[in-house]
């Protein structure tokens, strides 16, 4: 819509826009999984495994759709979903010993350079999705001088706010055998007209995948089973902050700032979040294999940072806090040293 919008003008021939694309892209990494000495060879029951599988993805075709805005004179954001085909390989790799002896002997590695390895490739069935993508960046295109955009118009300089919704750009994946979605919500409340705030995040990710090709060792062969499995993991954490922005008053008597939810700040950050794990697994004349793990943690300290609106719906949050937290995994309780740095950008309503 770029020369509608000329023509109109309401914008300039400067690659800011909404688009439509095709990518292609290959992996260059090695399709063969070379064994090398730092990282050691599978050990299974005292034997040297010698039978081992890998998926190779091996190349992605993308129609795109995406807003590519331009801030500033060399500021960049691209913003996308994508719909995907990924093709993929399943990489067989077998060991072969001297002599068939696979037995380990302490303090003792085997020479790699006797043994033969060999690979046979099997195409698998391509995965058709759906992600989401946010880039930002520098524009290093035009260094010619032209006319300085009014700082204010990008960041809202002079806006009157109390309250404020902001959404996350999420992180979304969506394919037949796997799921994944990982954004956050929060809102802020400024308390009456004075500098302070209360602050809530809610930030979540989710992850479902059903695995076709798993691989189990069966004991009494030593050979490698294969079967399914399955595997879901929800994520949370939510924090809590009070929030004092220290240069608002200041800046507003000075005529440079509306009495709005940006600037330096500091506050408290109360946090709690866990994680849960559910796995499941079957293979040929085996049981049904499961595992359940669950974590959490606690903790508040205090905190800095800096939020400042951008243009009519954006906002960057960037803030830093250091506390010593409880955490908890099974029966397992703990103190955590966290250093958490975190930068979110959202649309705010």
């Amino acid at each position: 819509d770029m020369a509608r919008r000329i023509k109109e003008e309401r914008s300039a021939n400067n690659f800011s826009g909404n688009y439509w694309a095709v990518r292609y892209g290959r992996w260059l990494t090695n399709r063969n999984f070379e064994i090398n000495q730092s990282w050691g060879l599978p050990i299974e029951n005292g034997q040297y495994r010698t039978e081992n599988f890998y998926n190779v993805n091996r190349s992605q075709l993308s129609l795109t759709y995406g807003l590519q805005r331009r801030f500033f004179r060399f500021g960049l954001i691209d913003m996308s979903v994508n719909l995907n085909y990924r093709g993929r390989n399943l990489v067989r790799q077998q060991i072969e010993f001297p002599n068939g002896d696979t037995r380990v002997i302490p303090n003792q590695r085997p020479d790699l350079e006797a043994l033969k390895v060999s690979y046979q490739t099997e195409n698998q069935e391509g995965l058709w999705f759906i992600d989401t993508k946010l880039q930002f960046g520098m524009a290093l295109a035009d260094f010619k001088k032209r006319n300085k955009t009014s700082l204010c118009d990008v960041l809202q300089c002079y806006e009157n706010q109390s309250q404020m919704w902001k959404i996350g750009w999420p992180g979304l994946s969506l394919g037949l055998r796997t799921q994944n979605l990982a954004g956050f919500i929060g809102y802020e409340q400024k308390l009456l007209h004075s500098p302070f705030s209360l602050n809530g995040y809610a930030v979540y990710r989710l992850n479902n995948q059903v695995n076709k090709n798993a691989f189990l060792s069966d004991i009494n062969t030593n050979m490698l089973l294969r079967g399914e499995s399955s595997s879901f993991l929800f994520n949370y954490d939510v924090s809590l902050q009070a929030r004092y922005y220290f240069l608002m008053q200041r800046r507003i008597k000075q005529g440079k700032s509306g009495n709005h939810l940006s600037g330096f700040y500091a506050g408290t950050n109360a946090r709690v979040g866990g994680s849960n794990y559910i796995f499941k697994a079957t293979f040929p004349n085996q049981n049904i294999h499961s595992e359940v793990a669950k974590s959490g943690f606690l903790g508040v300290a205090p905190m800095i940072g800096f939020q400042q609106k951008l243009f009519k719906h954006g906002v960057i949050d960037v803030g830093y806090t250091f506390y010593r937290s409880t955490g908890r995994t099974h029966d397992l309780r703990n103190q955590l040293f966290v250093s958490d740095f975190t930068i979110r950008t959202s649309f705010a309503f």
